[in-house]
């Protein structure tokens, strides 16, 4: 049921026939089982009674709409499973990190940009790390500071407009800060909010780094005094 519906998403079960619907069946998550080799196969679907998590009215309006509730299984077809091909991805990734500073506008309605230390790293101080790629996989990285997650993205990389954090709320002091980087494969198509349990198939850690940063307060400061002079 498509989010937000209010019943226009709607196939009348009147004996007519129904559209063919395009769909597609990810089989990573039994990657580790479904062993190459010819099978007879089935869909079988079932939608139970009572409203979803998606629909916007009460349980009155729910079976009022008189939306299907059953089991559906699809004729038999034929699945041909071929031996996987080993491949793999090369990445630049980093063996250290370092601060720098930049220039943002720390807010929409900022006069003018403010020098903040940002944490990034350069070609010069990366490696090229080969990892292994599963068919039907899907890779990402998981960042964390001080021991804490912060953001999930794509894997790092060099010189990248996106650093890897930004220090918004330094004021002064010196700062010991160590970040973990892990880029993992899941067999779980990635959505919206998408956070893919560890525990689950096909879930696998292929690369993982922590990095510590230790800085006086005095070079913070040169750095975002360097960065403010260089801006015009």
């Amino acid at each position: 049921m498509p989010v937000q519906d209010r019943g226009n998403a709607v196939e009348r079960l009147d004996g007519n026939s129904i559209k063919a619907w395009k769909i597609q069946f990810p089989l990573a998550r039994v990657y580790s089982k479904l062993t190459p080799g010819d099978y007879d196969c089935r869909i079988q679907f079932t939608f139970f009674q009572g409203k979803t998590n998606w629909w916007r009215g009460d349980n009155a309006s729910w079976n009022e709409a008189g939306c299907w509730h059953g089991t559906v299984v699809s004729a038999p077809f034929p699945l041909t499973v071929k031996k996987d091909t080993a491949k793999t991805n090369t990445l630049l990734l980093p063996k250290k990190l370092s601060l720098a500073a930049e220039s943002v506008m720390v807010r929409e309605d900022d006069p003018k940009k403010t020098a903040v230390p940002i944490v990034r790293f350069r070609k010069d101080d990366a490696e090229k790390v080969t990892l292994p790629v599963r068919n039907g996989h899907f890779m990402m990285a998981k960042y964390y500071r001080d021991g804490k997650f912060y953001q999930m993205s794509s894997p790092p990389k060099a010189d990248d407009v996106n650093a890897i954090d930004q220090w918004f709320a330094y004021k002064d002091g010196d700062r010991k800060v160590f970040y973990t980087i892990e880029i993992f494969e899941s067999a779980e198509r990635p959505h919206h909010l998408w956070h893919p349990d560890p525990a689950s198939e096909g879930y696998k850690v292929l690369w993982k780094r922590t990095f510590y940063l230790s800085l006086t307060e005095k070079e913070i400061k040169k750095l975002l005094m360097v960065n403010q002079q260089a801006t015009p």
